[in-house]
């Protein structure tokens, strides 16, 4: 019993939600690392969503000492996105109406994050994620998106240890 309690705590630990409502969830963490550099590369990342992605991301790392670089980095960071289209049961809450299949989207957009040394040693590995509902000709990677994502990746990079 003392076990099963152990694990779902450890298990609710692990996922969390920033006040933004993006939910983070860190599933490896954290090797001691000397490294004081990071050199980001993405993986599958939508074009529009690159620019994004690619400076919270180095702004959440610079924000724990690690700095960008373009050669001989200590760390490489694969950055990579997933969406998941929800079944329609899932497209509805408790405050919308049923969604129209032409006219709204509701889907999973997840970031995943992993962080390892030049050698390939296991540093990190998290992801942040959240359920979107998008209309058409709706746009929404600027402005308040932009600050969500960052202060998850902040969340999210918690545990990982400072730069020296």
């Amino acid at each position: 019993m003392r076990t099963l309690l152990l694990l779902m705590s450890l298990f609710l630990a692990g996922c969390q939600s920033a006040p933004s409502g993006v939910q983070l969830s860190v599933d490896f963490c954290c090797t001691e690392t000397n490294a004081h550099s990071f050199q980001l590369v993405d993986e599958g990342i939508p074009p529009f969503m690159e620019p994004l992605l690619s400076a919270n991301v180095t702004s959440a790392l610079l924000s724990k000492g690690y700095y960008p670089a373009e050669e001989n980095a200590d760390l490489i960071v694969v950055v990579s996105f997933e969406s998941d289209g929800l079944p329609m049961s899932a497209r509805t809450s408790p405050l919308d109406e049923i969604m129209s299949e032409s006219a709204e989207i509701r889907f999973m957009a997840r970031i995943n994050i992993e962080i390892s040394s030049v050698n390939g040693k296991p540093v990190f590995r998290g992801a942040i994620y959240r359920i979107h509902d998008v209309s058409a000709n709706e746009y929404m990677h600027t402005g308040r998106a932009s600050k969500e994502v960052f202060e998850a990746l902040i969340d999210l990079f918690e545990p990982l240890p400072v730069s020296n």
